[in-house]
């Protein structure tokens, strides 16, 4: 490889080794007529297996102990954001991402912090070439 673009969440004692490019907070979004009460529970649509929002949501819940059931997994935000309109549910977003039709569901509810995430690049060391310093550049004027 010669460049490698990934997401990470951060937490306080964390050192990124790598070149850190910007972070968000990560928050739970629902449409307008979604409202999540405390003691019941929670409706996720969520990205398959693997997905670090998704992963992040779950051992928050669980470890807030507030019940939670999938309720719809697909890959596209796309997809995501049609479920989330129709009603059935909420998902996890980084806040920037999240487009004027949703709604960030405030911090005051019972629902836990998610954190921070982290968008990182790791650049191979021995093939630092021309190209991917620019294709660098590029990716960070375009993010920050």
């Amino acid at each position: 490889y010669d460049l490698i673009f990934t997401l990470t969440l951060l937490n306080d004692n964390q050192t990124i080794k790598d070149r850190l490019i910007r972070s968000d907070e990560l928050v739970w979004v629902s449409a307008n007529r979604v409202h999540w009460q405390a003691g019941k529970e929670v409706q996720l649509i969520v990205a398959p297996e693997g997905c670090l929002y998704r992963q992040q949501a779950l051992n928050w819940l669980k470890q807030a102990g507030i019940p939670w059931r999938i309720v719809y997994t697909i890959v596209e935000i796309s997809g995501i954001q049609s479920a989330l309109k129709e009603g059935i549910g909420i998902t996890v977003l980084a806040k920037t991402a999240v487009p004027d039709n949703l709604l960030v569901i405030p911090t005051e509810t019972a629902l836990p912090s998610l954190g921070q995430v982290g968008m990182q690049l790791t650049i191979h060391e021995k093939r630092k070439i021309p190209a991917v310093k620019r294709l660098v550049e590029y990716i960070e004027k375009a993010l920050q």
